[in-house]
């Protein structure tokens, strides 16, 4: 059999293949996330948030990238001495940041508390005021009939 025969034999086989060849290979990459989030997350870091996942991770691929994984081969230039220098400052900030966020969320739940309870407040004033009133009216009608009858 020639190779043109061949080909032309097998060309529906061929595009089949090719696309099947060229499909995902399922969740590999999300899974090979995972087995390397539980690497990175031992015993004595099992309350380590997300940002702090993500950066662990990004440290290691960059280490990867440089050099195949050989720490003492990774260039320290100047900007990523300076990026180190500043990491604690930029900490800082963060934390002011978040610091200041949850104040701002609990003074709102305050602020909503107080509203409401002031709410109830008026409520229960008005239903008194609502009382009074059919009491003041029950004795206008009273007097207005003691009168009638007096005259």
């Amino acid at each position: 059999m020639e190779k043109k025969e061949f080909i032309q034999m097998y060309r529906p086989t061929i595009k089949t293949d090719q696309s099947l060849l060229s499909l995902s290979h399922g969740n590999a990459d999300v899974e090979r996330g995972f087995s390397q989030n539980a690497a990175l997350i031992t015993d004595d870091r099992s309350s380590i948030s997300d940002i702090s996942i993500n950066r662990l991770r990004a440290t290691k691929d960059a280490v990867k990238f440089y050099r195949r994984g050989k720490v003492h081969e990774v260039p320290i230039c100047k900007g990523l001495h300076d990026n180190v220098k500043e990491a604690h400052s930029r900490y800082q900030v963060d934390q002011e940041i978040t610091q200041r966020i949850l104040k701002e969320k609990e003074a709102i739940v305050a602020a909503a508390k107080l509203t409401k309870n002031k709410q109830l407040f008026l409520v229960e004033k008005e239903q008194n005021l609502i009382d009074q009133r059919k009491i003041l009216q029950e004795d206008l009608e009273n007097s207005s009939k003691m009168l009638n009858e007096g005259n």
